[in-house]
C-alpha cells in the first residue's frame, strides 16, 4: 500500500508487496528512509536511504517493502532515448526533498548532477537471467538454463516468482524498450532497428 504524504513523497507500508506494475513515463525514486527490494528492468536491487532507482519509459517492476516500511521521493525524468543506470547513490536525499517542494525541475537537475551510479544488483540465477535477457533480447531461455545446469522449467518458475512475469515476457518487453530507444535517439531506418533489436 502506498500513501502520498506531500508533493512527490510517498510512504510504502511496512511488510508489504507491490505486484509488478508498469509506468509509461520515466522517473527516479529516491529512498528517504527504510529498506526494500525492487525487481525490474535493470535487475533486482536492495535499496536503503540515499539509494536512487531509475525507471525509464515503459518500465515495469515489483517491490517488497521490509518490516519498517519506507519513504520515497519520486521525481520525473526527461523522456528521451538515453539508457538510465539501474541504481545510483546520492549524498543528501533530504536536500532533494526541500528543493522538490519549491522547484521539481531544479531537484531533477541536482539529482542528475549528484547521483553516483552503483552496480551491485542482486545475483541469484533469476537475476542473472534477467541480466542476460536485458543485455541480449534474443537470448534463448532453454540454452541459457542448460549452460547454468538447471532445467528451463525450474529457471522459469523461479524467475516468475521473483519478477512477477515469465522470462519470455520479460525478454519481449526488453526488446521493445531497446527498439524504442533506438527509434528516438538514432537515425537508423526502422528495418535496421528491427534487425538490431532482434525482431528480424
Amino acid at each position: 500500500m502506498l500513501t502520498v504524504e506531500r508533493s512527490g513523497v510517498s510512504r510504502l507500508a511496512p511488510a508489504s508487496e507491490i505486484e509488478r506494475h508498469y509506468h509509461a513515463r520515466p522517473y527516479a525514486t529516491v529512498v528517504l528512509d527504510g529498506v526494500y527490494e525492487e525487481a525490474g528492468d535493470s535487475g533486482r536491487w536492495r535499496v536503503d536511504p540515499g539509494s536512487v532507482l531509475f525507471h525509464g519509459p515503459f518500465s515495469a517492476h515489483r517491490d517488497w517493502i521490509y518490516a519498517r516500511g519506507t519513504r520515497v521521493l519520486d521525481l520525473p525524468l526527461p523522456i528521451d532515448g538515453r539508457e538510465w543506470p539501474g541504481r545510483g547513490q546520492i549524498g543528501d536525499p533530504d536536500l532533494l526533498v526541500r528543493i522538490a517542494q519549491v522547484d521539481a525541475l531544479e531537484a531533477v537537475g541536482l539529482l542528475l548532477e549528484s547521483t553516483v551510479p552503483v552496480g551491485d544488483a542482486m545475483a541469484s540465477a533469476s537475476d542473472r537471467l534477467a541480466g542476460a535477457l536485458t543485455e541480449n533480447p534474443t537470448t534463448e531461455i532453454s540454452h541459457w538454463a542448460k549452460r547454468q545446469g538447471i532445467s528451463r522449467e525450474s529457471a522459469s518458475r523461479s524467475f516468475s516468482r521473483i519478477y512477477g512475469v515469465t522470462p519470455a515476457r520479460y525478454r519481449s518487453e526488453a526488446r521493445a524498450r531497446r527498439a524504442w530507444r533506438m527509434i528516438v535517439s538514432g537515425s537508423d531506418s526502422l528495418s535496421e532497428i528491427a534487425a538490431k533489436a532482434g525482431y528480424a
